[in-house]
Parts: C-alpha cells; sequence; structure tokens
C-alpha cells in the first residue's frame, strides 16, 4: 500500500534544494491543499524555475498511473501561477524493495526507482551535488530498523517506526506554510507590537504635554523617564509595573536603542507569527513578557528591558523548539537568528558597559519565550518535540533568577524623591490609585 512519508530521506532531499539551490517553499493552490498531500512545493525565485517533490514507499507501482496523475497537478500549477511547463519539475522518488528499474517518461515528470542503499546514486545522476546534504548512515539506519521491526513481525508501529513518522509530509507542509507566512507583509500581531509602544509613547507625551496646570508646563527628563520605565534604579522603575516596556520603547540610549531594537524585531520577530500562526504567537509574546517580567521583578525589583529588545529576546528563545525540530541548523532562519544575537552583544560590549547582569535579563526573557513557546505547542506533541522542552526551559529559568538574586541584590531607595512624584503622575492618569501609592510609599520606604 502506498505510504506517503516524508521521512528522513525525504526531510534530507527537502533541505537539500532549500540550502543548496535555493529555493524557498511557495504557497500552493488552494484546490491543491487537501487532495494533494505528501508533496512539497518549492520554488527558485531568481530563476523562477518550481520543483515539486513526492517520496513514495510502496513494493510495486504503476509509473503511467503516477505519471498521469502528477501530470494533472503540474497543469493545475501552470494555470494558477501562469508560467510555462518548462519551468516546473516534478520529481517522483520511490523507494523500493524490489529492484525495479528506473523509469523516467517526461522531462517534467522524473521517477526515480532505488532501495536505500542506491538511493544516493540514483539521485545523484539527475542532481549531481545531491551526495552534499543526503547522509547515507541516516539511510542505512532506517533500513536497518525497517528490517528489525519486519523481524520482531508485531501489527502495532514499534517506538521506532513511531520516531521516524514524526517526521512527515505534514510537518514538511506546515514548515512550507510557515516560512511563507514569515515574509508576509501583512503579518498581523508583529505589526500590532511593532506600532503599539510608539503609538503609545506618542500619547502620553502628547497628554503631559497638553496639561500645564498639572504638571506646570511639562516634567523633567529624568521623571519622564520614570514615567515611562525607563533605567533608573527607584522602586517604580521594575516592582509591580512590568507592563510599562508597552509604553516607552527609548530605554537608556534612546533614539539609538530604539532604531536598534526596532531592527532586532524586525529581523526575528516576525518568524514567531510565521510559524505558530497568529493567535498563539500573540499567547507567546504577551505571557512571555509578563512571565519575564514576573521573574525579574521578584529577584531584582529594578531592571525592564524595553518593548523591542524584549520581543526580539522572546522571538528567539520561541524560535529554539522550531529549530530544533525541523533541523534547521543550517538553514537561513537559523543564520538570522544567530547572526542577531552576535549584533545584540556588540551591542552589549559597546553601550551597556557589558554588565554580566544585563546578558542575564536577556537569558530570562530567551528562557520565557522557549518555555511558553513549548507549552503552547504541547498539544502537538505526536509530530513534534515541543514538549520536551518545557522542562529544560524551565530549569534554566530557575538557574537565571537565582543568578541574578545572587548577583545583583536589591536595595530600596528612592532616588531625589522621583519614586514618589511618578506615581503622583500615575495617580493623575488614574492609572493607579492612592492608596497604592501609600502603600508602596510606606511598605518600602517607611513614609
Amino acid at each position: 500500500m502506498e505510504e506517503n512519508i516524508l521521512d528522513v530521506l525525504g526531510l534530507q532531499l527537502v533541505d537539500y534544494f532549500i540550502n543548496f539551490q535555493e529555493y524557498q517553499p511557495f504557497n500552493v493552490p488552494e484546490k491543491l491543499r487537501d487532495e494533494e498531500r505528501g508533496k512539497v512545493y518549492l520554488v527558485n525565485k531568481n530563476s523562477r524555475k518550481y520543483q515539486v517533490i513526492k517520496i513514495i514507499k510502496q513494493s510495486s507501482y504503476d509509473a503511467n498511473e503516477i505519471k498521469t496523475k502528477d501530470d494533472q497537478v503540474v497543469e493545475i500549477l501552470k494555470k494558477d501561477l501562469a508560467v510555462n511547463e518548462a519551468d516546473f519539475k516534478m520529481l517522483i522518488l520511490i523507494l523500493n524493495s524490489d529492484h525495479q528499474n528506473e523509469f523516467r517518461q517526461s522531462p517534467t515528470v522524473d521517477i526515480i526507482v532505488a532501495t536505500p542503499n542506491n538511493i544516493v546514486r540514483e539521485l545523484a545522476k539527475t542532481f549531481p551535488s545531491i551526495t552534499k546534504a543526503i547522509k547515507t548512515d541516516n539511510l542505512e539506519e532506517f533500513q536497518d530498523e525497517e528490517k528489525q521491526d519486519e523481524e520482531e513481525g508485531s501489527e502495532e508501529l514499534t517506538d521506532r517506526q513511531k520516531n521516524w513518522k514524526k517526521i512527515n509530509f505534514q510537518n514538511r507542509r506546515f514548515l512550507k506554510d510557515a516560512l511563507l507566512k514569515s515574509t508576509n507583509p501583512h503579518l498581523v500581531v508583529t505589526w500590532l507590537f511593532f506600532a503599539l509602544p510608539i503609538v503609545s509613547y506618542v500619547i502620553f507625551t502628547i497628554l503631559i504635554n497638553s496639561n500645564p496646570n498639572i504638571f506646570q508646563g511639562g516634567i523633567e527628563l529624568n521623571l519622564i523617564k520614570l514615567v515611562f520605565g525607563a533605567s533608573h534604579r527607584n522602586l517604580i522603575f521594575g516592582a509591580n509595573q512590568y507592563w510599562r516596556w508597552l509604553t516607552y520603547p527609548l530605554v537608556q540610549f534612546d533614539s539609538l536603542a530604539l532604531v536598534f531594537s526596532l531592527w532586532m524585531f524586525y529581523r526575528v520577530g516576525r518568524y514567531i507569527e510565521g510559524f505558530y500562526g497568529l493567535w498563539k504567537s500573540l499567547i507567546i509574546w504577551v505571557s512571555a513578557v509578563i512571565l519575564t517580567g514576573v521573574i525579574q521583578s521578584t529577584v531584582d525589583h529594578v531592571q525592564i528591558m524595553n518593548g523591542f529588545e524584549i520581543l526580539s529576546l522572546i522571538s528567539i528563545g520561541a524560535m529554539i523548539p522550531i529549530i530544533w525540530n525541523y533541523r534547521l541548523f543550517k538553514s537561513p532562519v537559523m543564520n538570522k537568528i544567530i547572526i542577531t544575537f552576535i549584533l545584540m552583544l556588540l551591542f552589549w560590549i559597546f553601550f551597556s558597559g557589558m554588565q554580566v547582569i544585563t546578558l542575564l535579563y536577556w537569558m530570562i526573557a530567551i528562557g520565557s519565550g522557549w518555555l511558553v513557546g513549548a507549552v503552547v505547542s504541547y498539544h502537538n506533541r505526536k509530530l513534534t518535540l515541543f514538549y520536551a522542552f518545557s522542562p529544560v526551559a524551565i530549569g534554566l529559568l530557575i538557574l537565571f533568577a537565582i543568578l541574578v538574586a545572587f548577583l545583583n541584590p536589591y536595595y530600596h531607595f528612592d532616588e531625589q524623591g522621583l519614586t514618589r512624584d511618578t506615581l503622583n503622575i500615575y495617580q493623575q492618569f488614574n492609572i493607579v490609585s492612592e492608596g497604592f501609592v501609600s502603600w508602596v510609599m510606606s511598605h518600602y520606604f517607611g513614609q
């Protein structure tokens, strides 16, 4: 019986086209999304060449039937994409144990029949550089496990078979759609988070400057920074106020930090909505921001990163399960994550005084994104490895929190009375009550 499983061989084959041939996934026409399961659709945007890949596992096959069926797919793609037949290539790879002869019937459809032992040699006839990507030891391992499973004679799937089935066509179709979305300029949640801190900052600034009677013509710069959560070591900056990253994107280095953080979020943030979808990305970002704020406020009471920086770090953390699960270690996505983190380290070296505590705050944000991303995807554990990351992420968060508490003990003080002044501003805008102001001053400062 035909069994459409993109096993380890198919996975490596798709990675070959993406990494060595510069192909990218493209949006499959709607009429093919449900009918043609088990295919991977790729396009080289430079040459406008399309590659369709399908892996079939069966002992016998009808080449004419396969060609006829897949020619219909090509016709649909030609009609929907309005390109010539010469720009399409369909690769049908049949893993076969009966040693049938290789059969190629048309310039559009390549049908390659081979056993796991000679699959690389057969593929290399069409793609000479395929040996760069296909690892024969993995194929031999796959073949040995199949043989052992047959000897055991059990009708139920063994653990090894289940493990190979985790990497299947559905996973790759998900990855294909996600990569497409990650380059989509109409990502809803991403642009919402991109704009919200800036809009909030502008509105709040206008409100402050439009109330001369209340604020007597304005507020001094240090106090404005406290209102928006800038980096002064005061209680109001951290404790119970971890949500204020939304209202103040200009922390520490103001314009420079804003531009840098915007760029970082643009580089990595959009992948989260691309891979997880709208609602999951919203849950990941909001939950991870709150978790990061709670941990930092609990162990330190002081530090809060600006909005775009924390979103960028959370995005890096939430990508870890994706990168591991889909083996994207050599992909452009992984390269972008690594380069982004290196650039952030350079920013830390030249502008943050190389404070170790700052790196620990970063690790807490990354760990929060990692944990929430794993938890959000836990329901999909039959197909992925997300759930395995939850205990690891929890352990790392505990470790980083302990290090923060040990390396950066908090001391209560109110620099120049700015804490009370800041609370009074919040009270004027009905953000906090008079009772809360009194509680903070008496509980922390004995006033």
